[in-house]
């Protein structure tokens, strides 16, 4: 903190906040989206934190637990790859990461102990390109099987691999639906399917307890929930909006 702790329990919430130095794991986008919504969009000049950083994984959570962050927004599960975090987390999202593999591969299409479908599995790819590659290396990166996984660039990059054995399994954010996928690769006589394992990665805001004072956290807690419910509201609105007007022009 930049503005001394004591004597918070009078402090706003925006008060606390134009004190704070942050930290975002940067590239990953709606993490960006997140930052630029909570401190820019819905905050005067005048309450604008003290400093707001973008950095690495491993960057960011070194910096959180050597004490030169006060906020960081991040992949929640890095945080205890390998450093020691002090503090509270507020968990916003949840993304799924999800494994894929041939329709004929029964023995480890069902099996959802990681352990286990590593043991049958000797290289997983994974997709490397733009943001989706973005976010899969940052989470490969907390990974303990992380040395498996091997880059084969685009969505249907991996489903070649699949289909010429250089890999047993592909791993991804961001394709939660097949259908696309599926119609892509009919003409080519291919098909994938989700394998039983996946695993949920949380972006969240973490606050660190080195730095704040327990009053300061409890504004800050306060601050974060209101404010990501706010975003989340307005979302809905624009949403809802944006029907209204297609659905306008549509009877005109």
């Amino acid at each position: 903190m930049h503005i001394s702790g004591c004597a918070t329990q009078n402090k706003s919430p925006n008060v606390v906040v134009a004190s704070l130095s942050i930290g975002v794991e940067k590239n990953i986008e709606s993490l960006i989206s997140l930052s630029n919504s909570l401190f820019y969009e819905n905050l005067s000049p005048a309450v604008l934190p003290y400093s707001i950083e973008y950095r690495s994984s491993s960057q960011l959570y070194s910096e959180f637990a050597a004490g030169n962050y006060d906020v960081i927004l991040g992949v929640v599960e890095a945080s205890s790859a390998g450093y020691l975090i002090a503090g509270d987390i507020i968990p916003l999202k949840s993304m799924d990461f999800q494994y894929f593999v041939l329709p004929e591969r029964q023995d480890i299409r069902d099996v959802s102990n990681k352990d286990a479908f590593f043991l049958k599995t000797k290289a997983v790819g994974y997709v490397s390109v733009g943001k989706v590659g973005i976010a899969n290396e940052a989470k490969i990166a907390t990974l303990e099987n992380s040395h498996s996984f091997t880059p084969c660039g685009t969505v249907l990059g991996c489903v070649r691999f699949l289909h010429e054995k250089k890999i047993d399994s592909m791993a991804t954010f961001g394709l939660n639906s097949l259908k696309a996928l599926d119609d892509a690769l009919k003409p080519h006589g291919q098909r994938i399917v989700k394998a039983s394992l996946k695993e949920a990665t949380t972006y969240g805001v973490m606050l660190n307890s080195l730095t704040l004072s327990q009053e300061e956290m409890q504004s800050l807690r306060y601050f974060f929930t209101q404010a990501v419910l706010q975003s989340e509201q307005q979302r809905e609105l624009a949403f809802i909006n944006k029907k209204t007007s297609v659905a306008k022009v549509g009877l005109q």
